[in-house]
C-alpha cells in the first residue's frame, strides 16, 4: 500500500518538475544554445532592422504585438525561432511515465 502511494507521489513530483522545465527555447546564437522560460512566458527573437541588433530571451506571449512589423522582425516560439522553435517533451514524458506506472502496478499487488 505504501509503495503504491510513494510511486504515485513520485510521479506527481516528476510531472510538476517536468512541466516547469518542458519549455525550452532554442537559439543558435546564444552561448549555451538553450534558454528555459518560466511558466507562461515564451521565447522570442527580435531583430532591429536599423541597427541589426538581435535580442533573444523570454517574455510575455504578446511581446511581438508591440513591435513595428515594417521596421523590425519579431518571432516567438509559436511561429518559429532559430529553426526549431520550442521543444516541449511534456506529452511524451507523461505517456512514458504512465505506462511505467501501469506496468509497476501490475507487479505490485
Amino acid at each position: 500500500m505504501y509503495l503504491k502511494v510513494g510511486v504515485f507521489l513520485a510521479f506527481g513530483v516528476f510531472v510538476m518538475i517536468n512541466s516547469a522545465l518542458s519549455l525550452k527555447c532554442v537559439d543558435s546564437n546564444s552561448k549555451d544554445g538553450v534558454t528555459i522560460c518560466a511558466n507562461g512566458d515564451v521565447c522570442f527573437r527580435h531583430e532591429e532592422n536599423n541597427t541589426k541588433k538581435v535580442t533573444v530571451g523570454c517574455s510575455l506571449p504578446r511581446i511581438c504585438d508591440n513591435v513595428n512589423s515594417g521596421q523590425d522582425n519579431c518571432t516567438t516560439c509559436s511561429t518559429d525561432l532559430c529553426n526549431s522553435g520550442c521543444d516541449s517533451h511534456f506529452f511524451s514524458y507523461t505517456i512514458f511515465s504512465t505506462l511505467f506506472l501501469f506496468i509497476l502496478a501490475i507487479f505490485v499487488k
